[in-house]
């Protein structure tokens, strides 16, 4: 019992470190980039897992963010996010000029061997807004739910036009763009929102997220979030998560928005 004891403890201090160093790989806080709001909801299903996200204010206050999910789960897929989030930040420092399609044609080619090995595989949203000019040029490996708000129209899902990282050790990725203007969001997740299933099995869906999308410009990039969020836990009803769960929500300021629902929400 004595001997079971420790090795409970050993995993437990290891999985406590895991957890740490994960969740201090997510900034801390939000971009202070001019007229953009952002709004995060991110959920572990496990204590460690394969969602991440990140962003990186540019000199010239332009915004670099991107949202990525590793297959699988656990202290695994924990490990492989640490590997592309490396990477991929890594590359956007030191070469920042280079276009969103680019960066995720560089990662794929860095990580490639040891994700093909290990049979598991990355899909990415990365953008680069320029709140001068309004121009959101962005690039998609595979990721899904990404989804255009515009203020005074219907939502539109932006589908991935290229396949996800380590899958292919070469392959074109295409530059994308959008115009974000006033009380336009973007609204990024993982397919922990749409897999979400409840208790007869039956998934949230894309579709049903989409229609949970709030009309109008008036709210908050985090009450959005936490709008949708919401909306998932409740098409759970008590059930629990069974895959991770991120979501970003990048937000044109509106003169008629309520800005002051700010933060990050670690569940």
């Amino acid at each position: 019992m004595m001997q079971a004891a420790l090795e409970w403890t050993r995993v437990k201090t290891e999985m406590d470190l895991a957890e740490h160093l994960q969740l201090s790989l997510l900034p801390a806080a939000q971009p202070d980039v001019p007229g953009v709001d952002m709004g995060i909801e991110f959920h572990q299903a496990d204590r460690v897992g394969g969602d991440f996200y990140d962003y990186l204010v540019m000199d010239d206050c332009s915004l670099i963010f991107f949202v990525g999910d590793v297959s699988g789960k656990g202290i695994t897929a924990a490990m492989f996010m640490a590997i592309v989030r490396t990477v991929i930040r890594t590359q956007m420092i030191h070469s920042a000029a280079m276009s969103p399609a680019r960066l995720i044609e560089l990662a794929n080619r860095f990580i490639f061997d040891d994700f093909f090995k290990s049979g598991r595989f990355c899909t990415l949203f990365l953008a680069h807004y320029h709140p001068a000019s309004q121009r959101l040029a962005f690039a998609n490996a595979g990721h899904s739910p990404v989804i255009f708000s515009p203020a005074n129209r219907l939502p539109e899902l932006l589908a991935a036009n290229s396949p996800p990282l380590g899958v292919i050790r070469e392959y074109p990725v295409v530059d994308q763009e959008l115009t974000i203007q006033e009380g336009d969001a973007l609204i990024v997740g993982t397919d922990g929102l749409t897999d979400a299933r409840d208790r007869n099995g039956i998934a949230f869906g894309i579709e049903r997220f989409v229609q949970k999308i709030p009309p109008g410009d008036g709210l908050a990039a985090q009450r959005i979030a936490q709008d949708l969020y919401q909306a998932v836990e409740g098409h759970l009803a008590g059930g629990p998560f069974r895959d991770d769960l991120t979501l970003i929500v990048v937000k044109r300021h509106s003169s008629n928005a309520n800005n002051k629902d700010h933060g990050t929400r670690n569940v």
